[in-house]
């Protein structure tokens, strides 16, 4: 921990809520949940009892996994791409132990066609190595990356040639991808 860490990481956790809710969602929540402790405590619970009490959703598995244990995903992505079908083997390196398992992942594979045209399918994993397979009506594919806007609080390694990081450097629209394209190429 150190004090330094939990504001970001408290910010980037409602993040996820609001992606996990959908934006209209979490507005009404969070106007409830202020409405009802206006100038009052509170405790991380009853956010979820708002959740609840608005949306009837269990979440559960989400304030397990980002607010009651530690650890942060750490992926490792293997991608083959042929002509117009994609290959992806994602598999969850971080270290686990009796707190830390695998996480439950809401993850954005971001598809790029060479004329800048882009298609955003998502998935959620929850193993240890997830296979993730598709075709496509298309065979100009120019870059497939994973999570691009960084969504969630995760590492994220490819295995993949330079060639690969120039091209998300070069073509990717996500600002945070090309960052962490000059993270691994260092």
């Amino acid at each position: 921990g150190g004090s330094a860490r939990h504001y970001p990481k408290g910010s980037f956790v409602l993040d996820m809520l609001r992606h996990e809710l959908g934006n209209e969602n979490y507005r009404k929540v969070i106007q409830v949940y202020l409405d009802k402790y206006k100038h009052g405590n509170v405790e991380t619970n009853n956010l979820y009892e708002s959740i609840y009490e608005v949306l009837g959703r269990n979440l559960d598995w989400f304030f397990d996994q980002w607010v009651y244990k530690g650890g942060e995903p750490v992926l490792q992505i293997n991608r083959t791409i042929n002509k117009n079908s994609v290959k992806l083997s994602i598999i969850q390196v971080h270290k686990k132990n009796d707190v830390i398992k695998n996480f439950r992942l809401p993850l954005d594979i971001h598809i790029q066609y060479s004329n800048k045209e882009e298609e955003i399918r998502q998935y959620t994993i929850t193993k240890d190595t997830t296979h993730i397979q598709f075709e496509l009506n298309r065979n100009d594919i120019v870059l497939v990356s994973v999570d691009p806007d960084a969504k969630l609080l995760r590492k994220i390694g490819y295995e993949s040639e330079i060639e690969t990081e120039f091209e998300i450097l070069k073509n990717s629209p996500y600002t945070l991808a090309r960052v962490e394209a000059v993270e691994r190429l260092k």
